[in-house]
């Protein structure tokens, strides 16, 4: 006896172009350049995040050494499960790109003092 299971069939749902975020500065017409644009949006959260092996590729670091660099940083995303008895712990991280530039800024500057 054949006793496979006969899904109905989906329809694929067309992709919509996801709209890119900017993070460019947009002046107003009026040159006003003091005033905040109302469309492009402020904060942290609408920057681009890195994850821990992005970094590690663009900087030639380990990935071990990335993660150790962010641990801490505040703004870093933190995702992730503590250990329990049966399950390792894991933590994701994502790094906007204002907190990975200052980390660069930081440590180019510990690095031309000791030179």
């Amino acid at each position: 006896m054949n006793q496979q299971k006969k899904f109905p069939s989906v329809p694929s749902i067309p992709k919509k172009p996801v709209a890119s975020v900017s993070l460019q500065a947009a002046a107003w017409d009026e040159g006003d350049t003091q005033s905040i644009d109302p469309r492009r949006p402020e904060g942290i959260e609408f920057e681009p995040h890195y994850k821990v092996n992005q970094i590690a590729q663009m900087w030639g670091f380990s990935r071990e050494t990335i993660r150790r660099l962010f641990k801490d940083e505040p703004g870093v995303v933190r995702i992730g499960r503590p250990e329990t008895r049966f399950r390792r712990g894991y933590e994701s991280l994502s790094v906007p790109e204002s907190v990975m530039r200052s980390v660069h800024r930081r440590l180019r500057r510990a690095t031309g003092r000791s030179a």
